[in-house]
């Protein structure tokens, strides 16, 4: 073997590591909101390098087309946290940050319970591989945003104790997947398509 092919092999081999080093890593985008997140909520069990060990997060490896092709990247599958509000000073600090919609391959998000201020982020239905989606026990006021009838994959919504108000939206039927809908003990009125 000639020094031109043992360089050639040698480069293939640096790149095969380094694609299977980033593989196991956290897409980075998805690794600042998850830390932006951590610092907003200051959640104990969040600490450390590896983000998909920290309790209640779940990552699954997805493939992603990109410039060189297709590429394999970790990425968030399942977000289950519970007692944020109880460990922050006031409820200014307390709420649903509207940047938990670029979380783009998220199918389960478990925040019930939390006792969050403030309304649903209107984007919602932009998490459109979202299966559950439990806000269920917070504090939530506003209306249930119309996007959540383009969430085809959704089976479970727990929108139920909150401070929701106003018509139920028609687009919820559009969320043809959707088998379990909660909305009990709420300000809301209409009906359900």
């Amino acid at each position: 073997v000639g020094p031109t092919r043992r360089k050639v092999a040698m480069a293939g081999l640096v790149l095969l590591q380094s694609m299977a080093v980033c593989s196991q890593q956290l897409m980075k985008s998805e690794e600042t909101l998850m830390r932006d997140l951590a610092a907003l909520w200051r959640v104990e069990d969040w600490e450390g390098d590896d983000i998909c060990s920290w309790s209640g997060v779940t990552c699954t490896d997805v493939e992603v087309k990109g410039l060189m092709g297709k590429s394999s990247e970790r990425v968030i599958q399942s977000l289950r946290v519970s007692g944020v509000c109880q460990k922050l000073d006031n409820e200014h600090e307390c709420f649903l940050p509207s940047y938990i919609t670029k979380f783009r391959y998220l199918e389960h998000l478990y925040l019930a319970g939390n006792g969050f201020y403030g309304t649903i982020p209107a984007d919602i239905g932009s998490l459109s591989s979202l299966k559950s989606l439990f806000l269920n026990s917070n504090n939530l006021v506003g209306e249930i945003p119309r996007s959540v009838g383009q969430l085809k994959n959704l089976e479970k919504l727990h929108l139920n104790s909150n401070r929701l108000s106003g018509r139920i939206p028609p687009e919820i039927g559009g969320a043809t997947g959707l088998h379990q809908l909660e909305l009990q003990q709420n300000e809301l009125f209409g009906t359900i398509p």
